[in-house]
């Protein structure tokens, strides 16, 4: 079941406009089936910030989680799936949503070794996009908890990368 519509592969913003109609300020029906979904923004997928819409309810957190950790990459085609779909909303709402226990869950595979670096690099390059920073630039982030979660992030590339 596809639960994002994501903009990616050059996908206009407003592609998908035309399969929803709003409902409320931010909450849309898809004409097809009339469920409700929420227009939000997405991971930067390499230029800028994409934007989507996801199904409500929003899946929980393991729901999303296994969305992403058991993505595989080799199912990507020419026409993107509901599975590669499901992948980038999923990361983009653990990002967004979830972030700190998302980065102490991966941190906790890394230490178990059930973390597949090969797997899971198109995963760590988007997060890189969001959250790896330069030194000059994360001491100055007037956001604290975002400058944690850089901080955080960095502790576990280092980790993945002396593993990989």
């Amino acid at each position: 079941m596809r639960y994002f519509f994501v903009t990616i592969r050059n996908t206009p913003k407003n592609k998908y406009d035309s399969y929803f109609n709003r409902v409320e300020s931010n909450k849309y029906c898809l004409v097809e089936d009339g469920s409700l979904w929420e227009y939000r923004k997405m991971v930067d997928l390499g230029r800028g910030s994409e934007s989507g819409y996801c199904r409500l309810p929003i899946p929980n957190y393991d729901e999303l989680l296994s969305f992403v950790l058991n993505f595989d990459k080799q199912k990507m085609h020419r026409y993107v799936s509901d599975e590669e779909q499901n992948f980038y909303g999923s990361l983009s709402v653990l990002l967004y949503d979830y972030p700190m226990r998302f980065f102490n869950d991966l941190g906790k595979l890394l230490d178990t070794e059930r973390f597949d670096c090969e797997l899971n690099m198109q995963m760590i390059e988007i997060i890189n996009r969001e959250f790896l920073v330069d030194d000059n630039i994360l001491h100055r982030l007037s956001n604290k908890n975002q400058q944690v979660l850089c901080e955080k992030w960095r502790h576990l590339y280092n980790l993945i990368n002396s593993i990989h």
